[in-house]
């Protein structure tokens, strides 16, 4: 598995970690950024088998019932690692049942989360886990990772629209049809904010944008 592409403070985070890992940990940092990739590369690195815990199908978050079935999971003796991604989206009575999972699981069992802020995860987790931040990388190592040249101007600037967000960037590269579409909505957002109100006032009628971005 490629090792990811990681800021210099998060990589010396996780190397710690790795080098002396605690029953849990939280993996903090927006959307995009790549927080279930770097969570499955930890298991690989520990030589843990992964399970990853999704919603059911169409639902937006992990349920109680799917939680209390991590009981019968956790003792089937495996060295594994539980990831549960966007934890910041179950709901409070989960998280409770999530907590019990965690102070009863067995010692062979890790536990890898991630939010987009441990703000979303109730302090009884919290307290109990290593929490991580995942930052964005640099620019250089970001382009560096995806083998670009600094001098290619139009990936550089795509780099720096996806605030060098892994996730979002790769996807974008390797999508043509919705790279346009991400260059045209920023074209788009460097005409309005360097027009003038009343041509910002057309164009949120024209666009049905929120009144609001008028005086931004």
């Amino acid at each position: 598995m490629k090792t990811p592409i990681l800021h210099n403070r998060t990589q010396l985070a996780i190397d710690s970690y790795l080098k002396s890992p605690s029953h849990a940990i939280i993996l903090t940092g927006p959307d995009s950024i790549g927080k279930k990739y770097v969570a499955k590369w930890i298991s690989y690195s520990l030589s843990l088998d992964a399970r990853i815990i999704t919603p059911e199908s169409e639902k937006k978050s992990i349920s109680i019932d799917q939680i209390r079935a991590l009981y019968t999971l956790t003792r089937s003796g495996n060295n594994m690692a539980i990831i549960v991604p966007d934890s910041h989206l179950m709901s409070v009575p989960s998280q409770n049942a999530f907590l019990k999972i965690l102070e009863e699981a067995p010692s062979n069992v890790y536990f890898i989360l991630t939010a987009t802020s441990s703000s979303t995860v109730l302090s009884t987790i919290k307290s109990r886990s290593q929490i991580i931040s995942i930052l964005p990388p640099t620019l250089s190592d970001l382009l560096s990772y995806t083998n670009i040249e600094e001098g290619d101007r139009s990936l550089r600037s795509l780099a720096l629209t996806t605030e060098k967000l892994p996730g979002r960037f790769t996807y974008l590269q390797s999508n043509p049809d919705q790279r346009k579409q991400h260059e045209k909505h920023i074209i788009e957002a460097k005409t309005f904010y360097s027009s003038d109100k009343y041509s910002r006032h057309i164009m949120c009628i024209s666009e049905n944008y929120d009144k609001e971005w008028i005086s931004s």
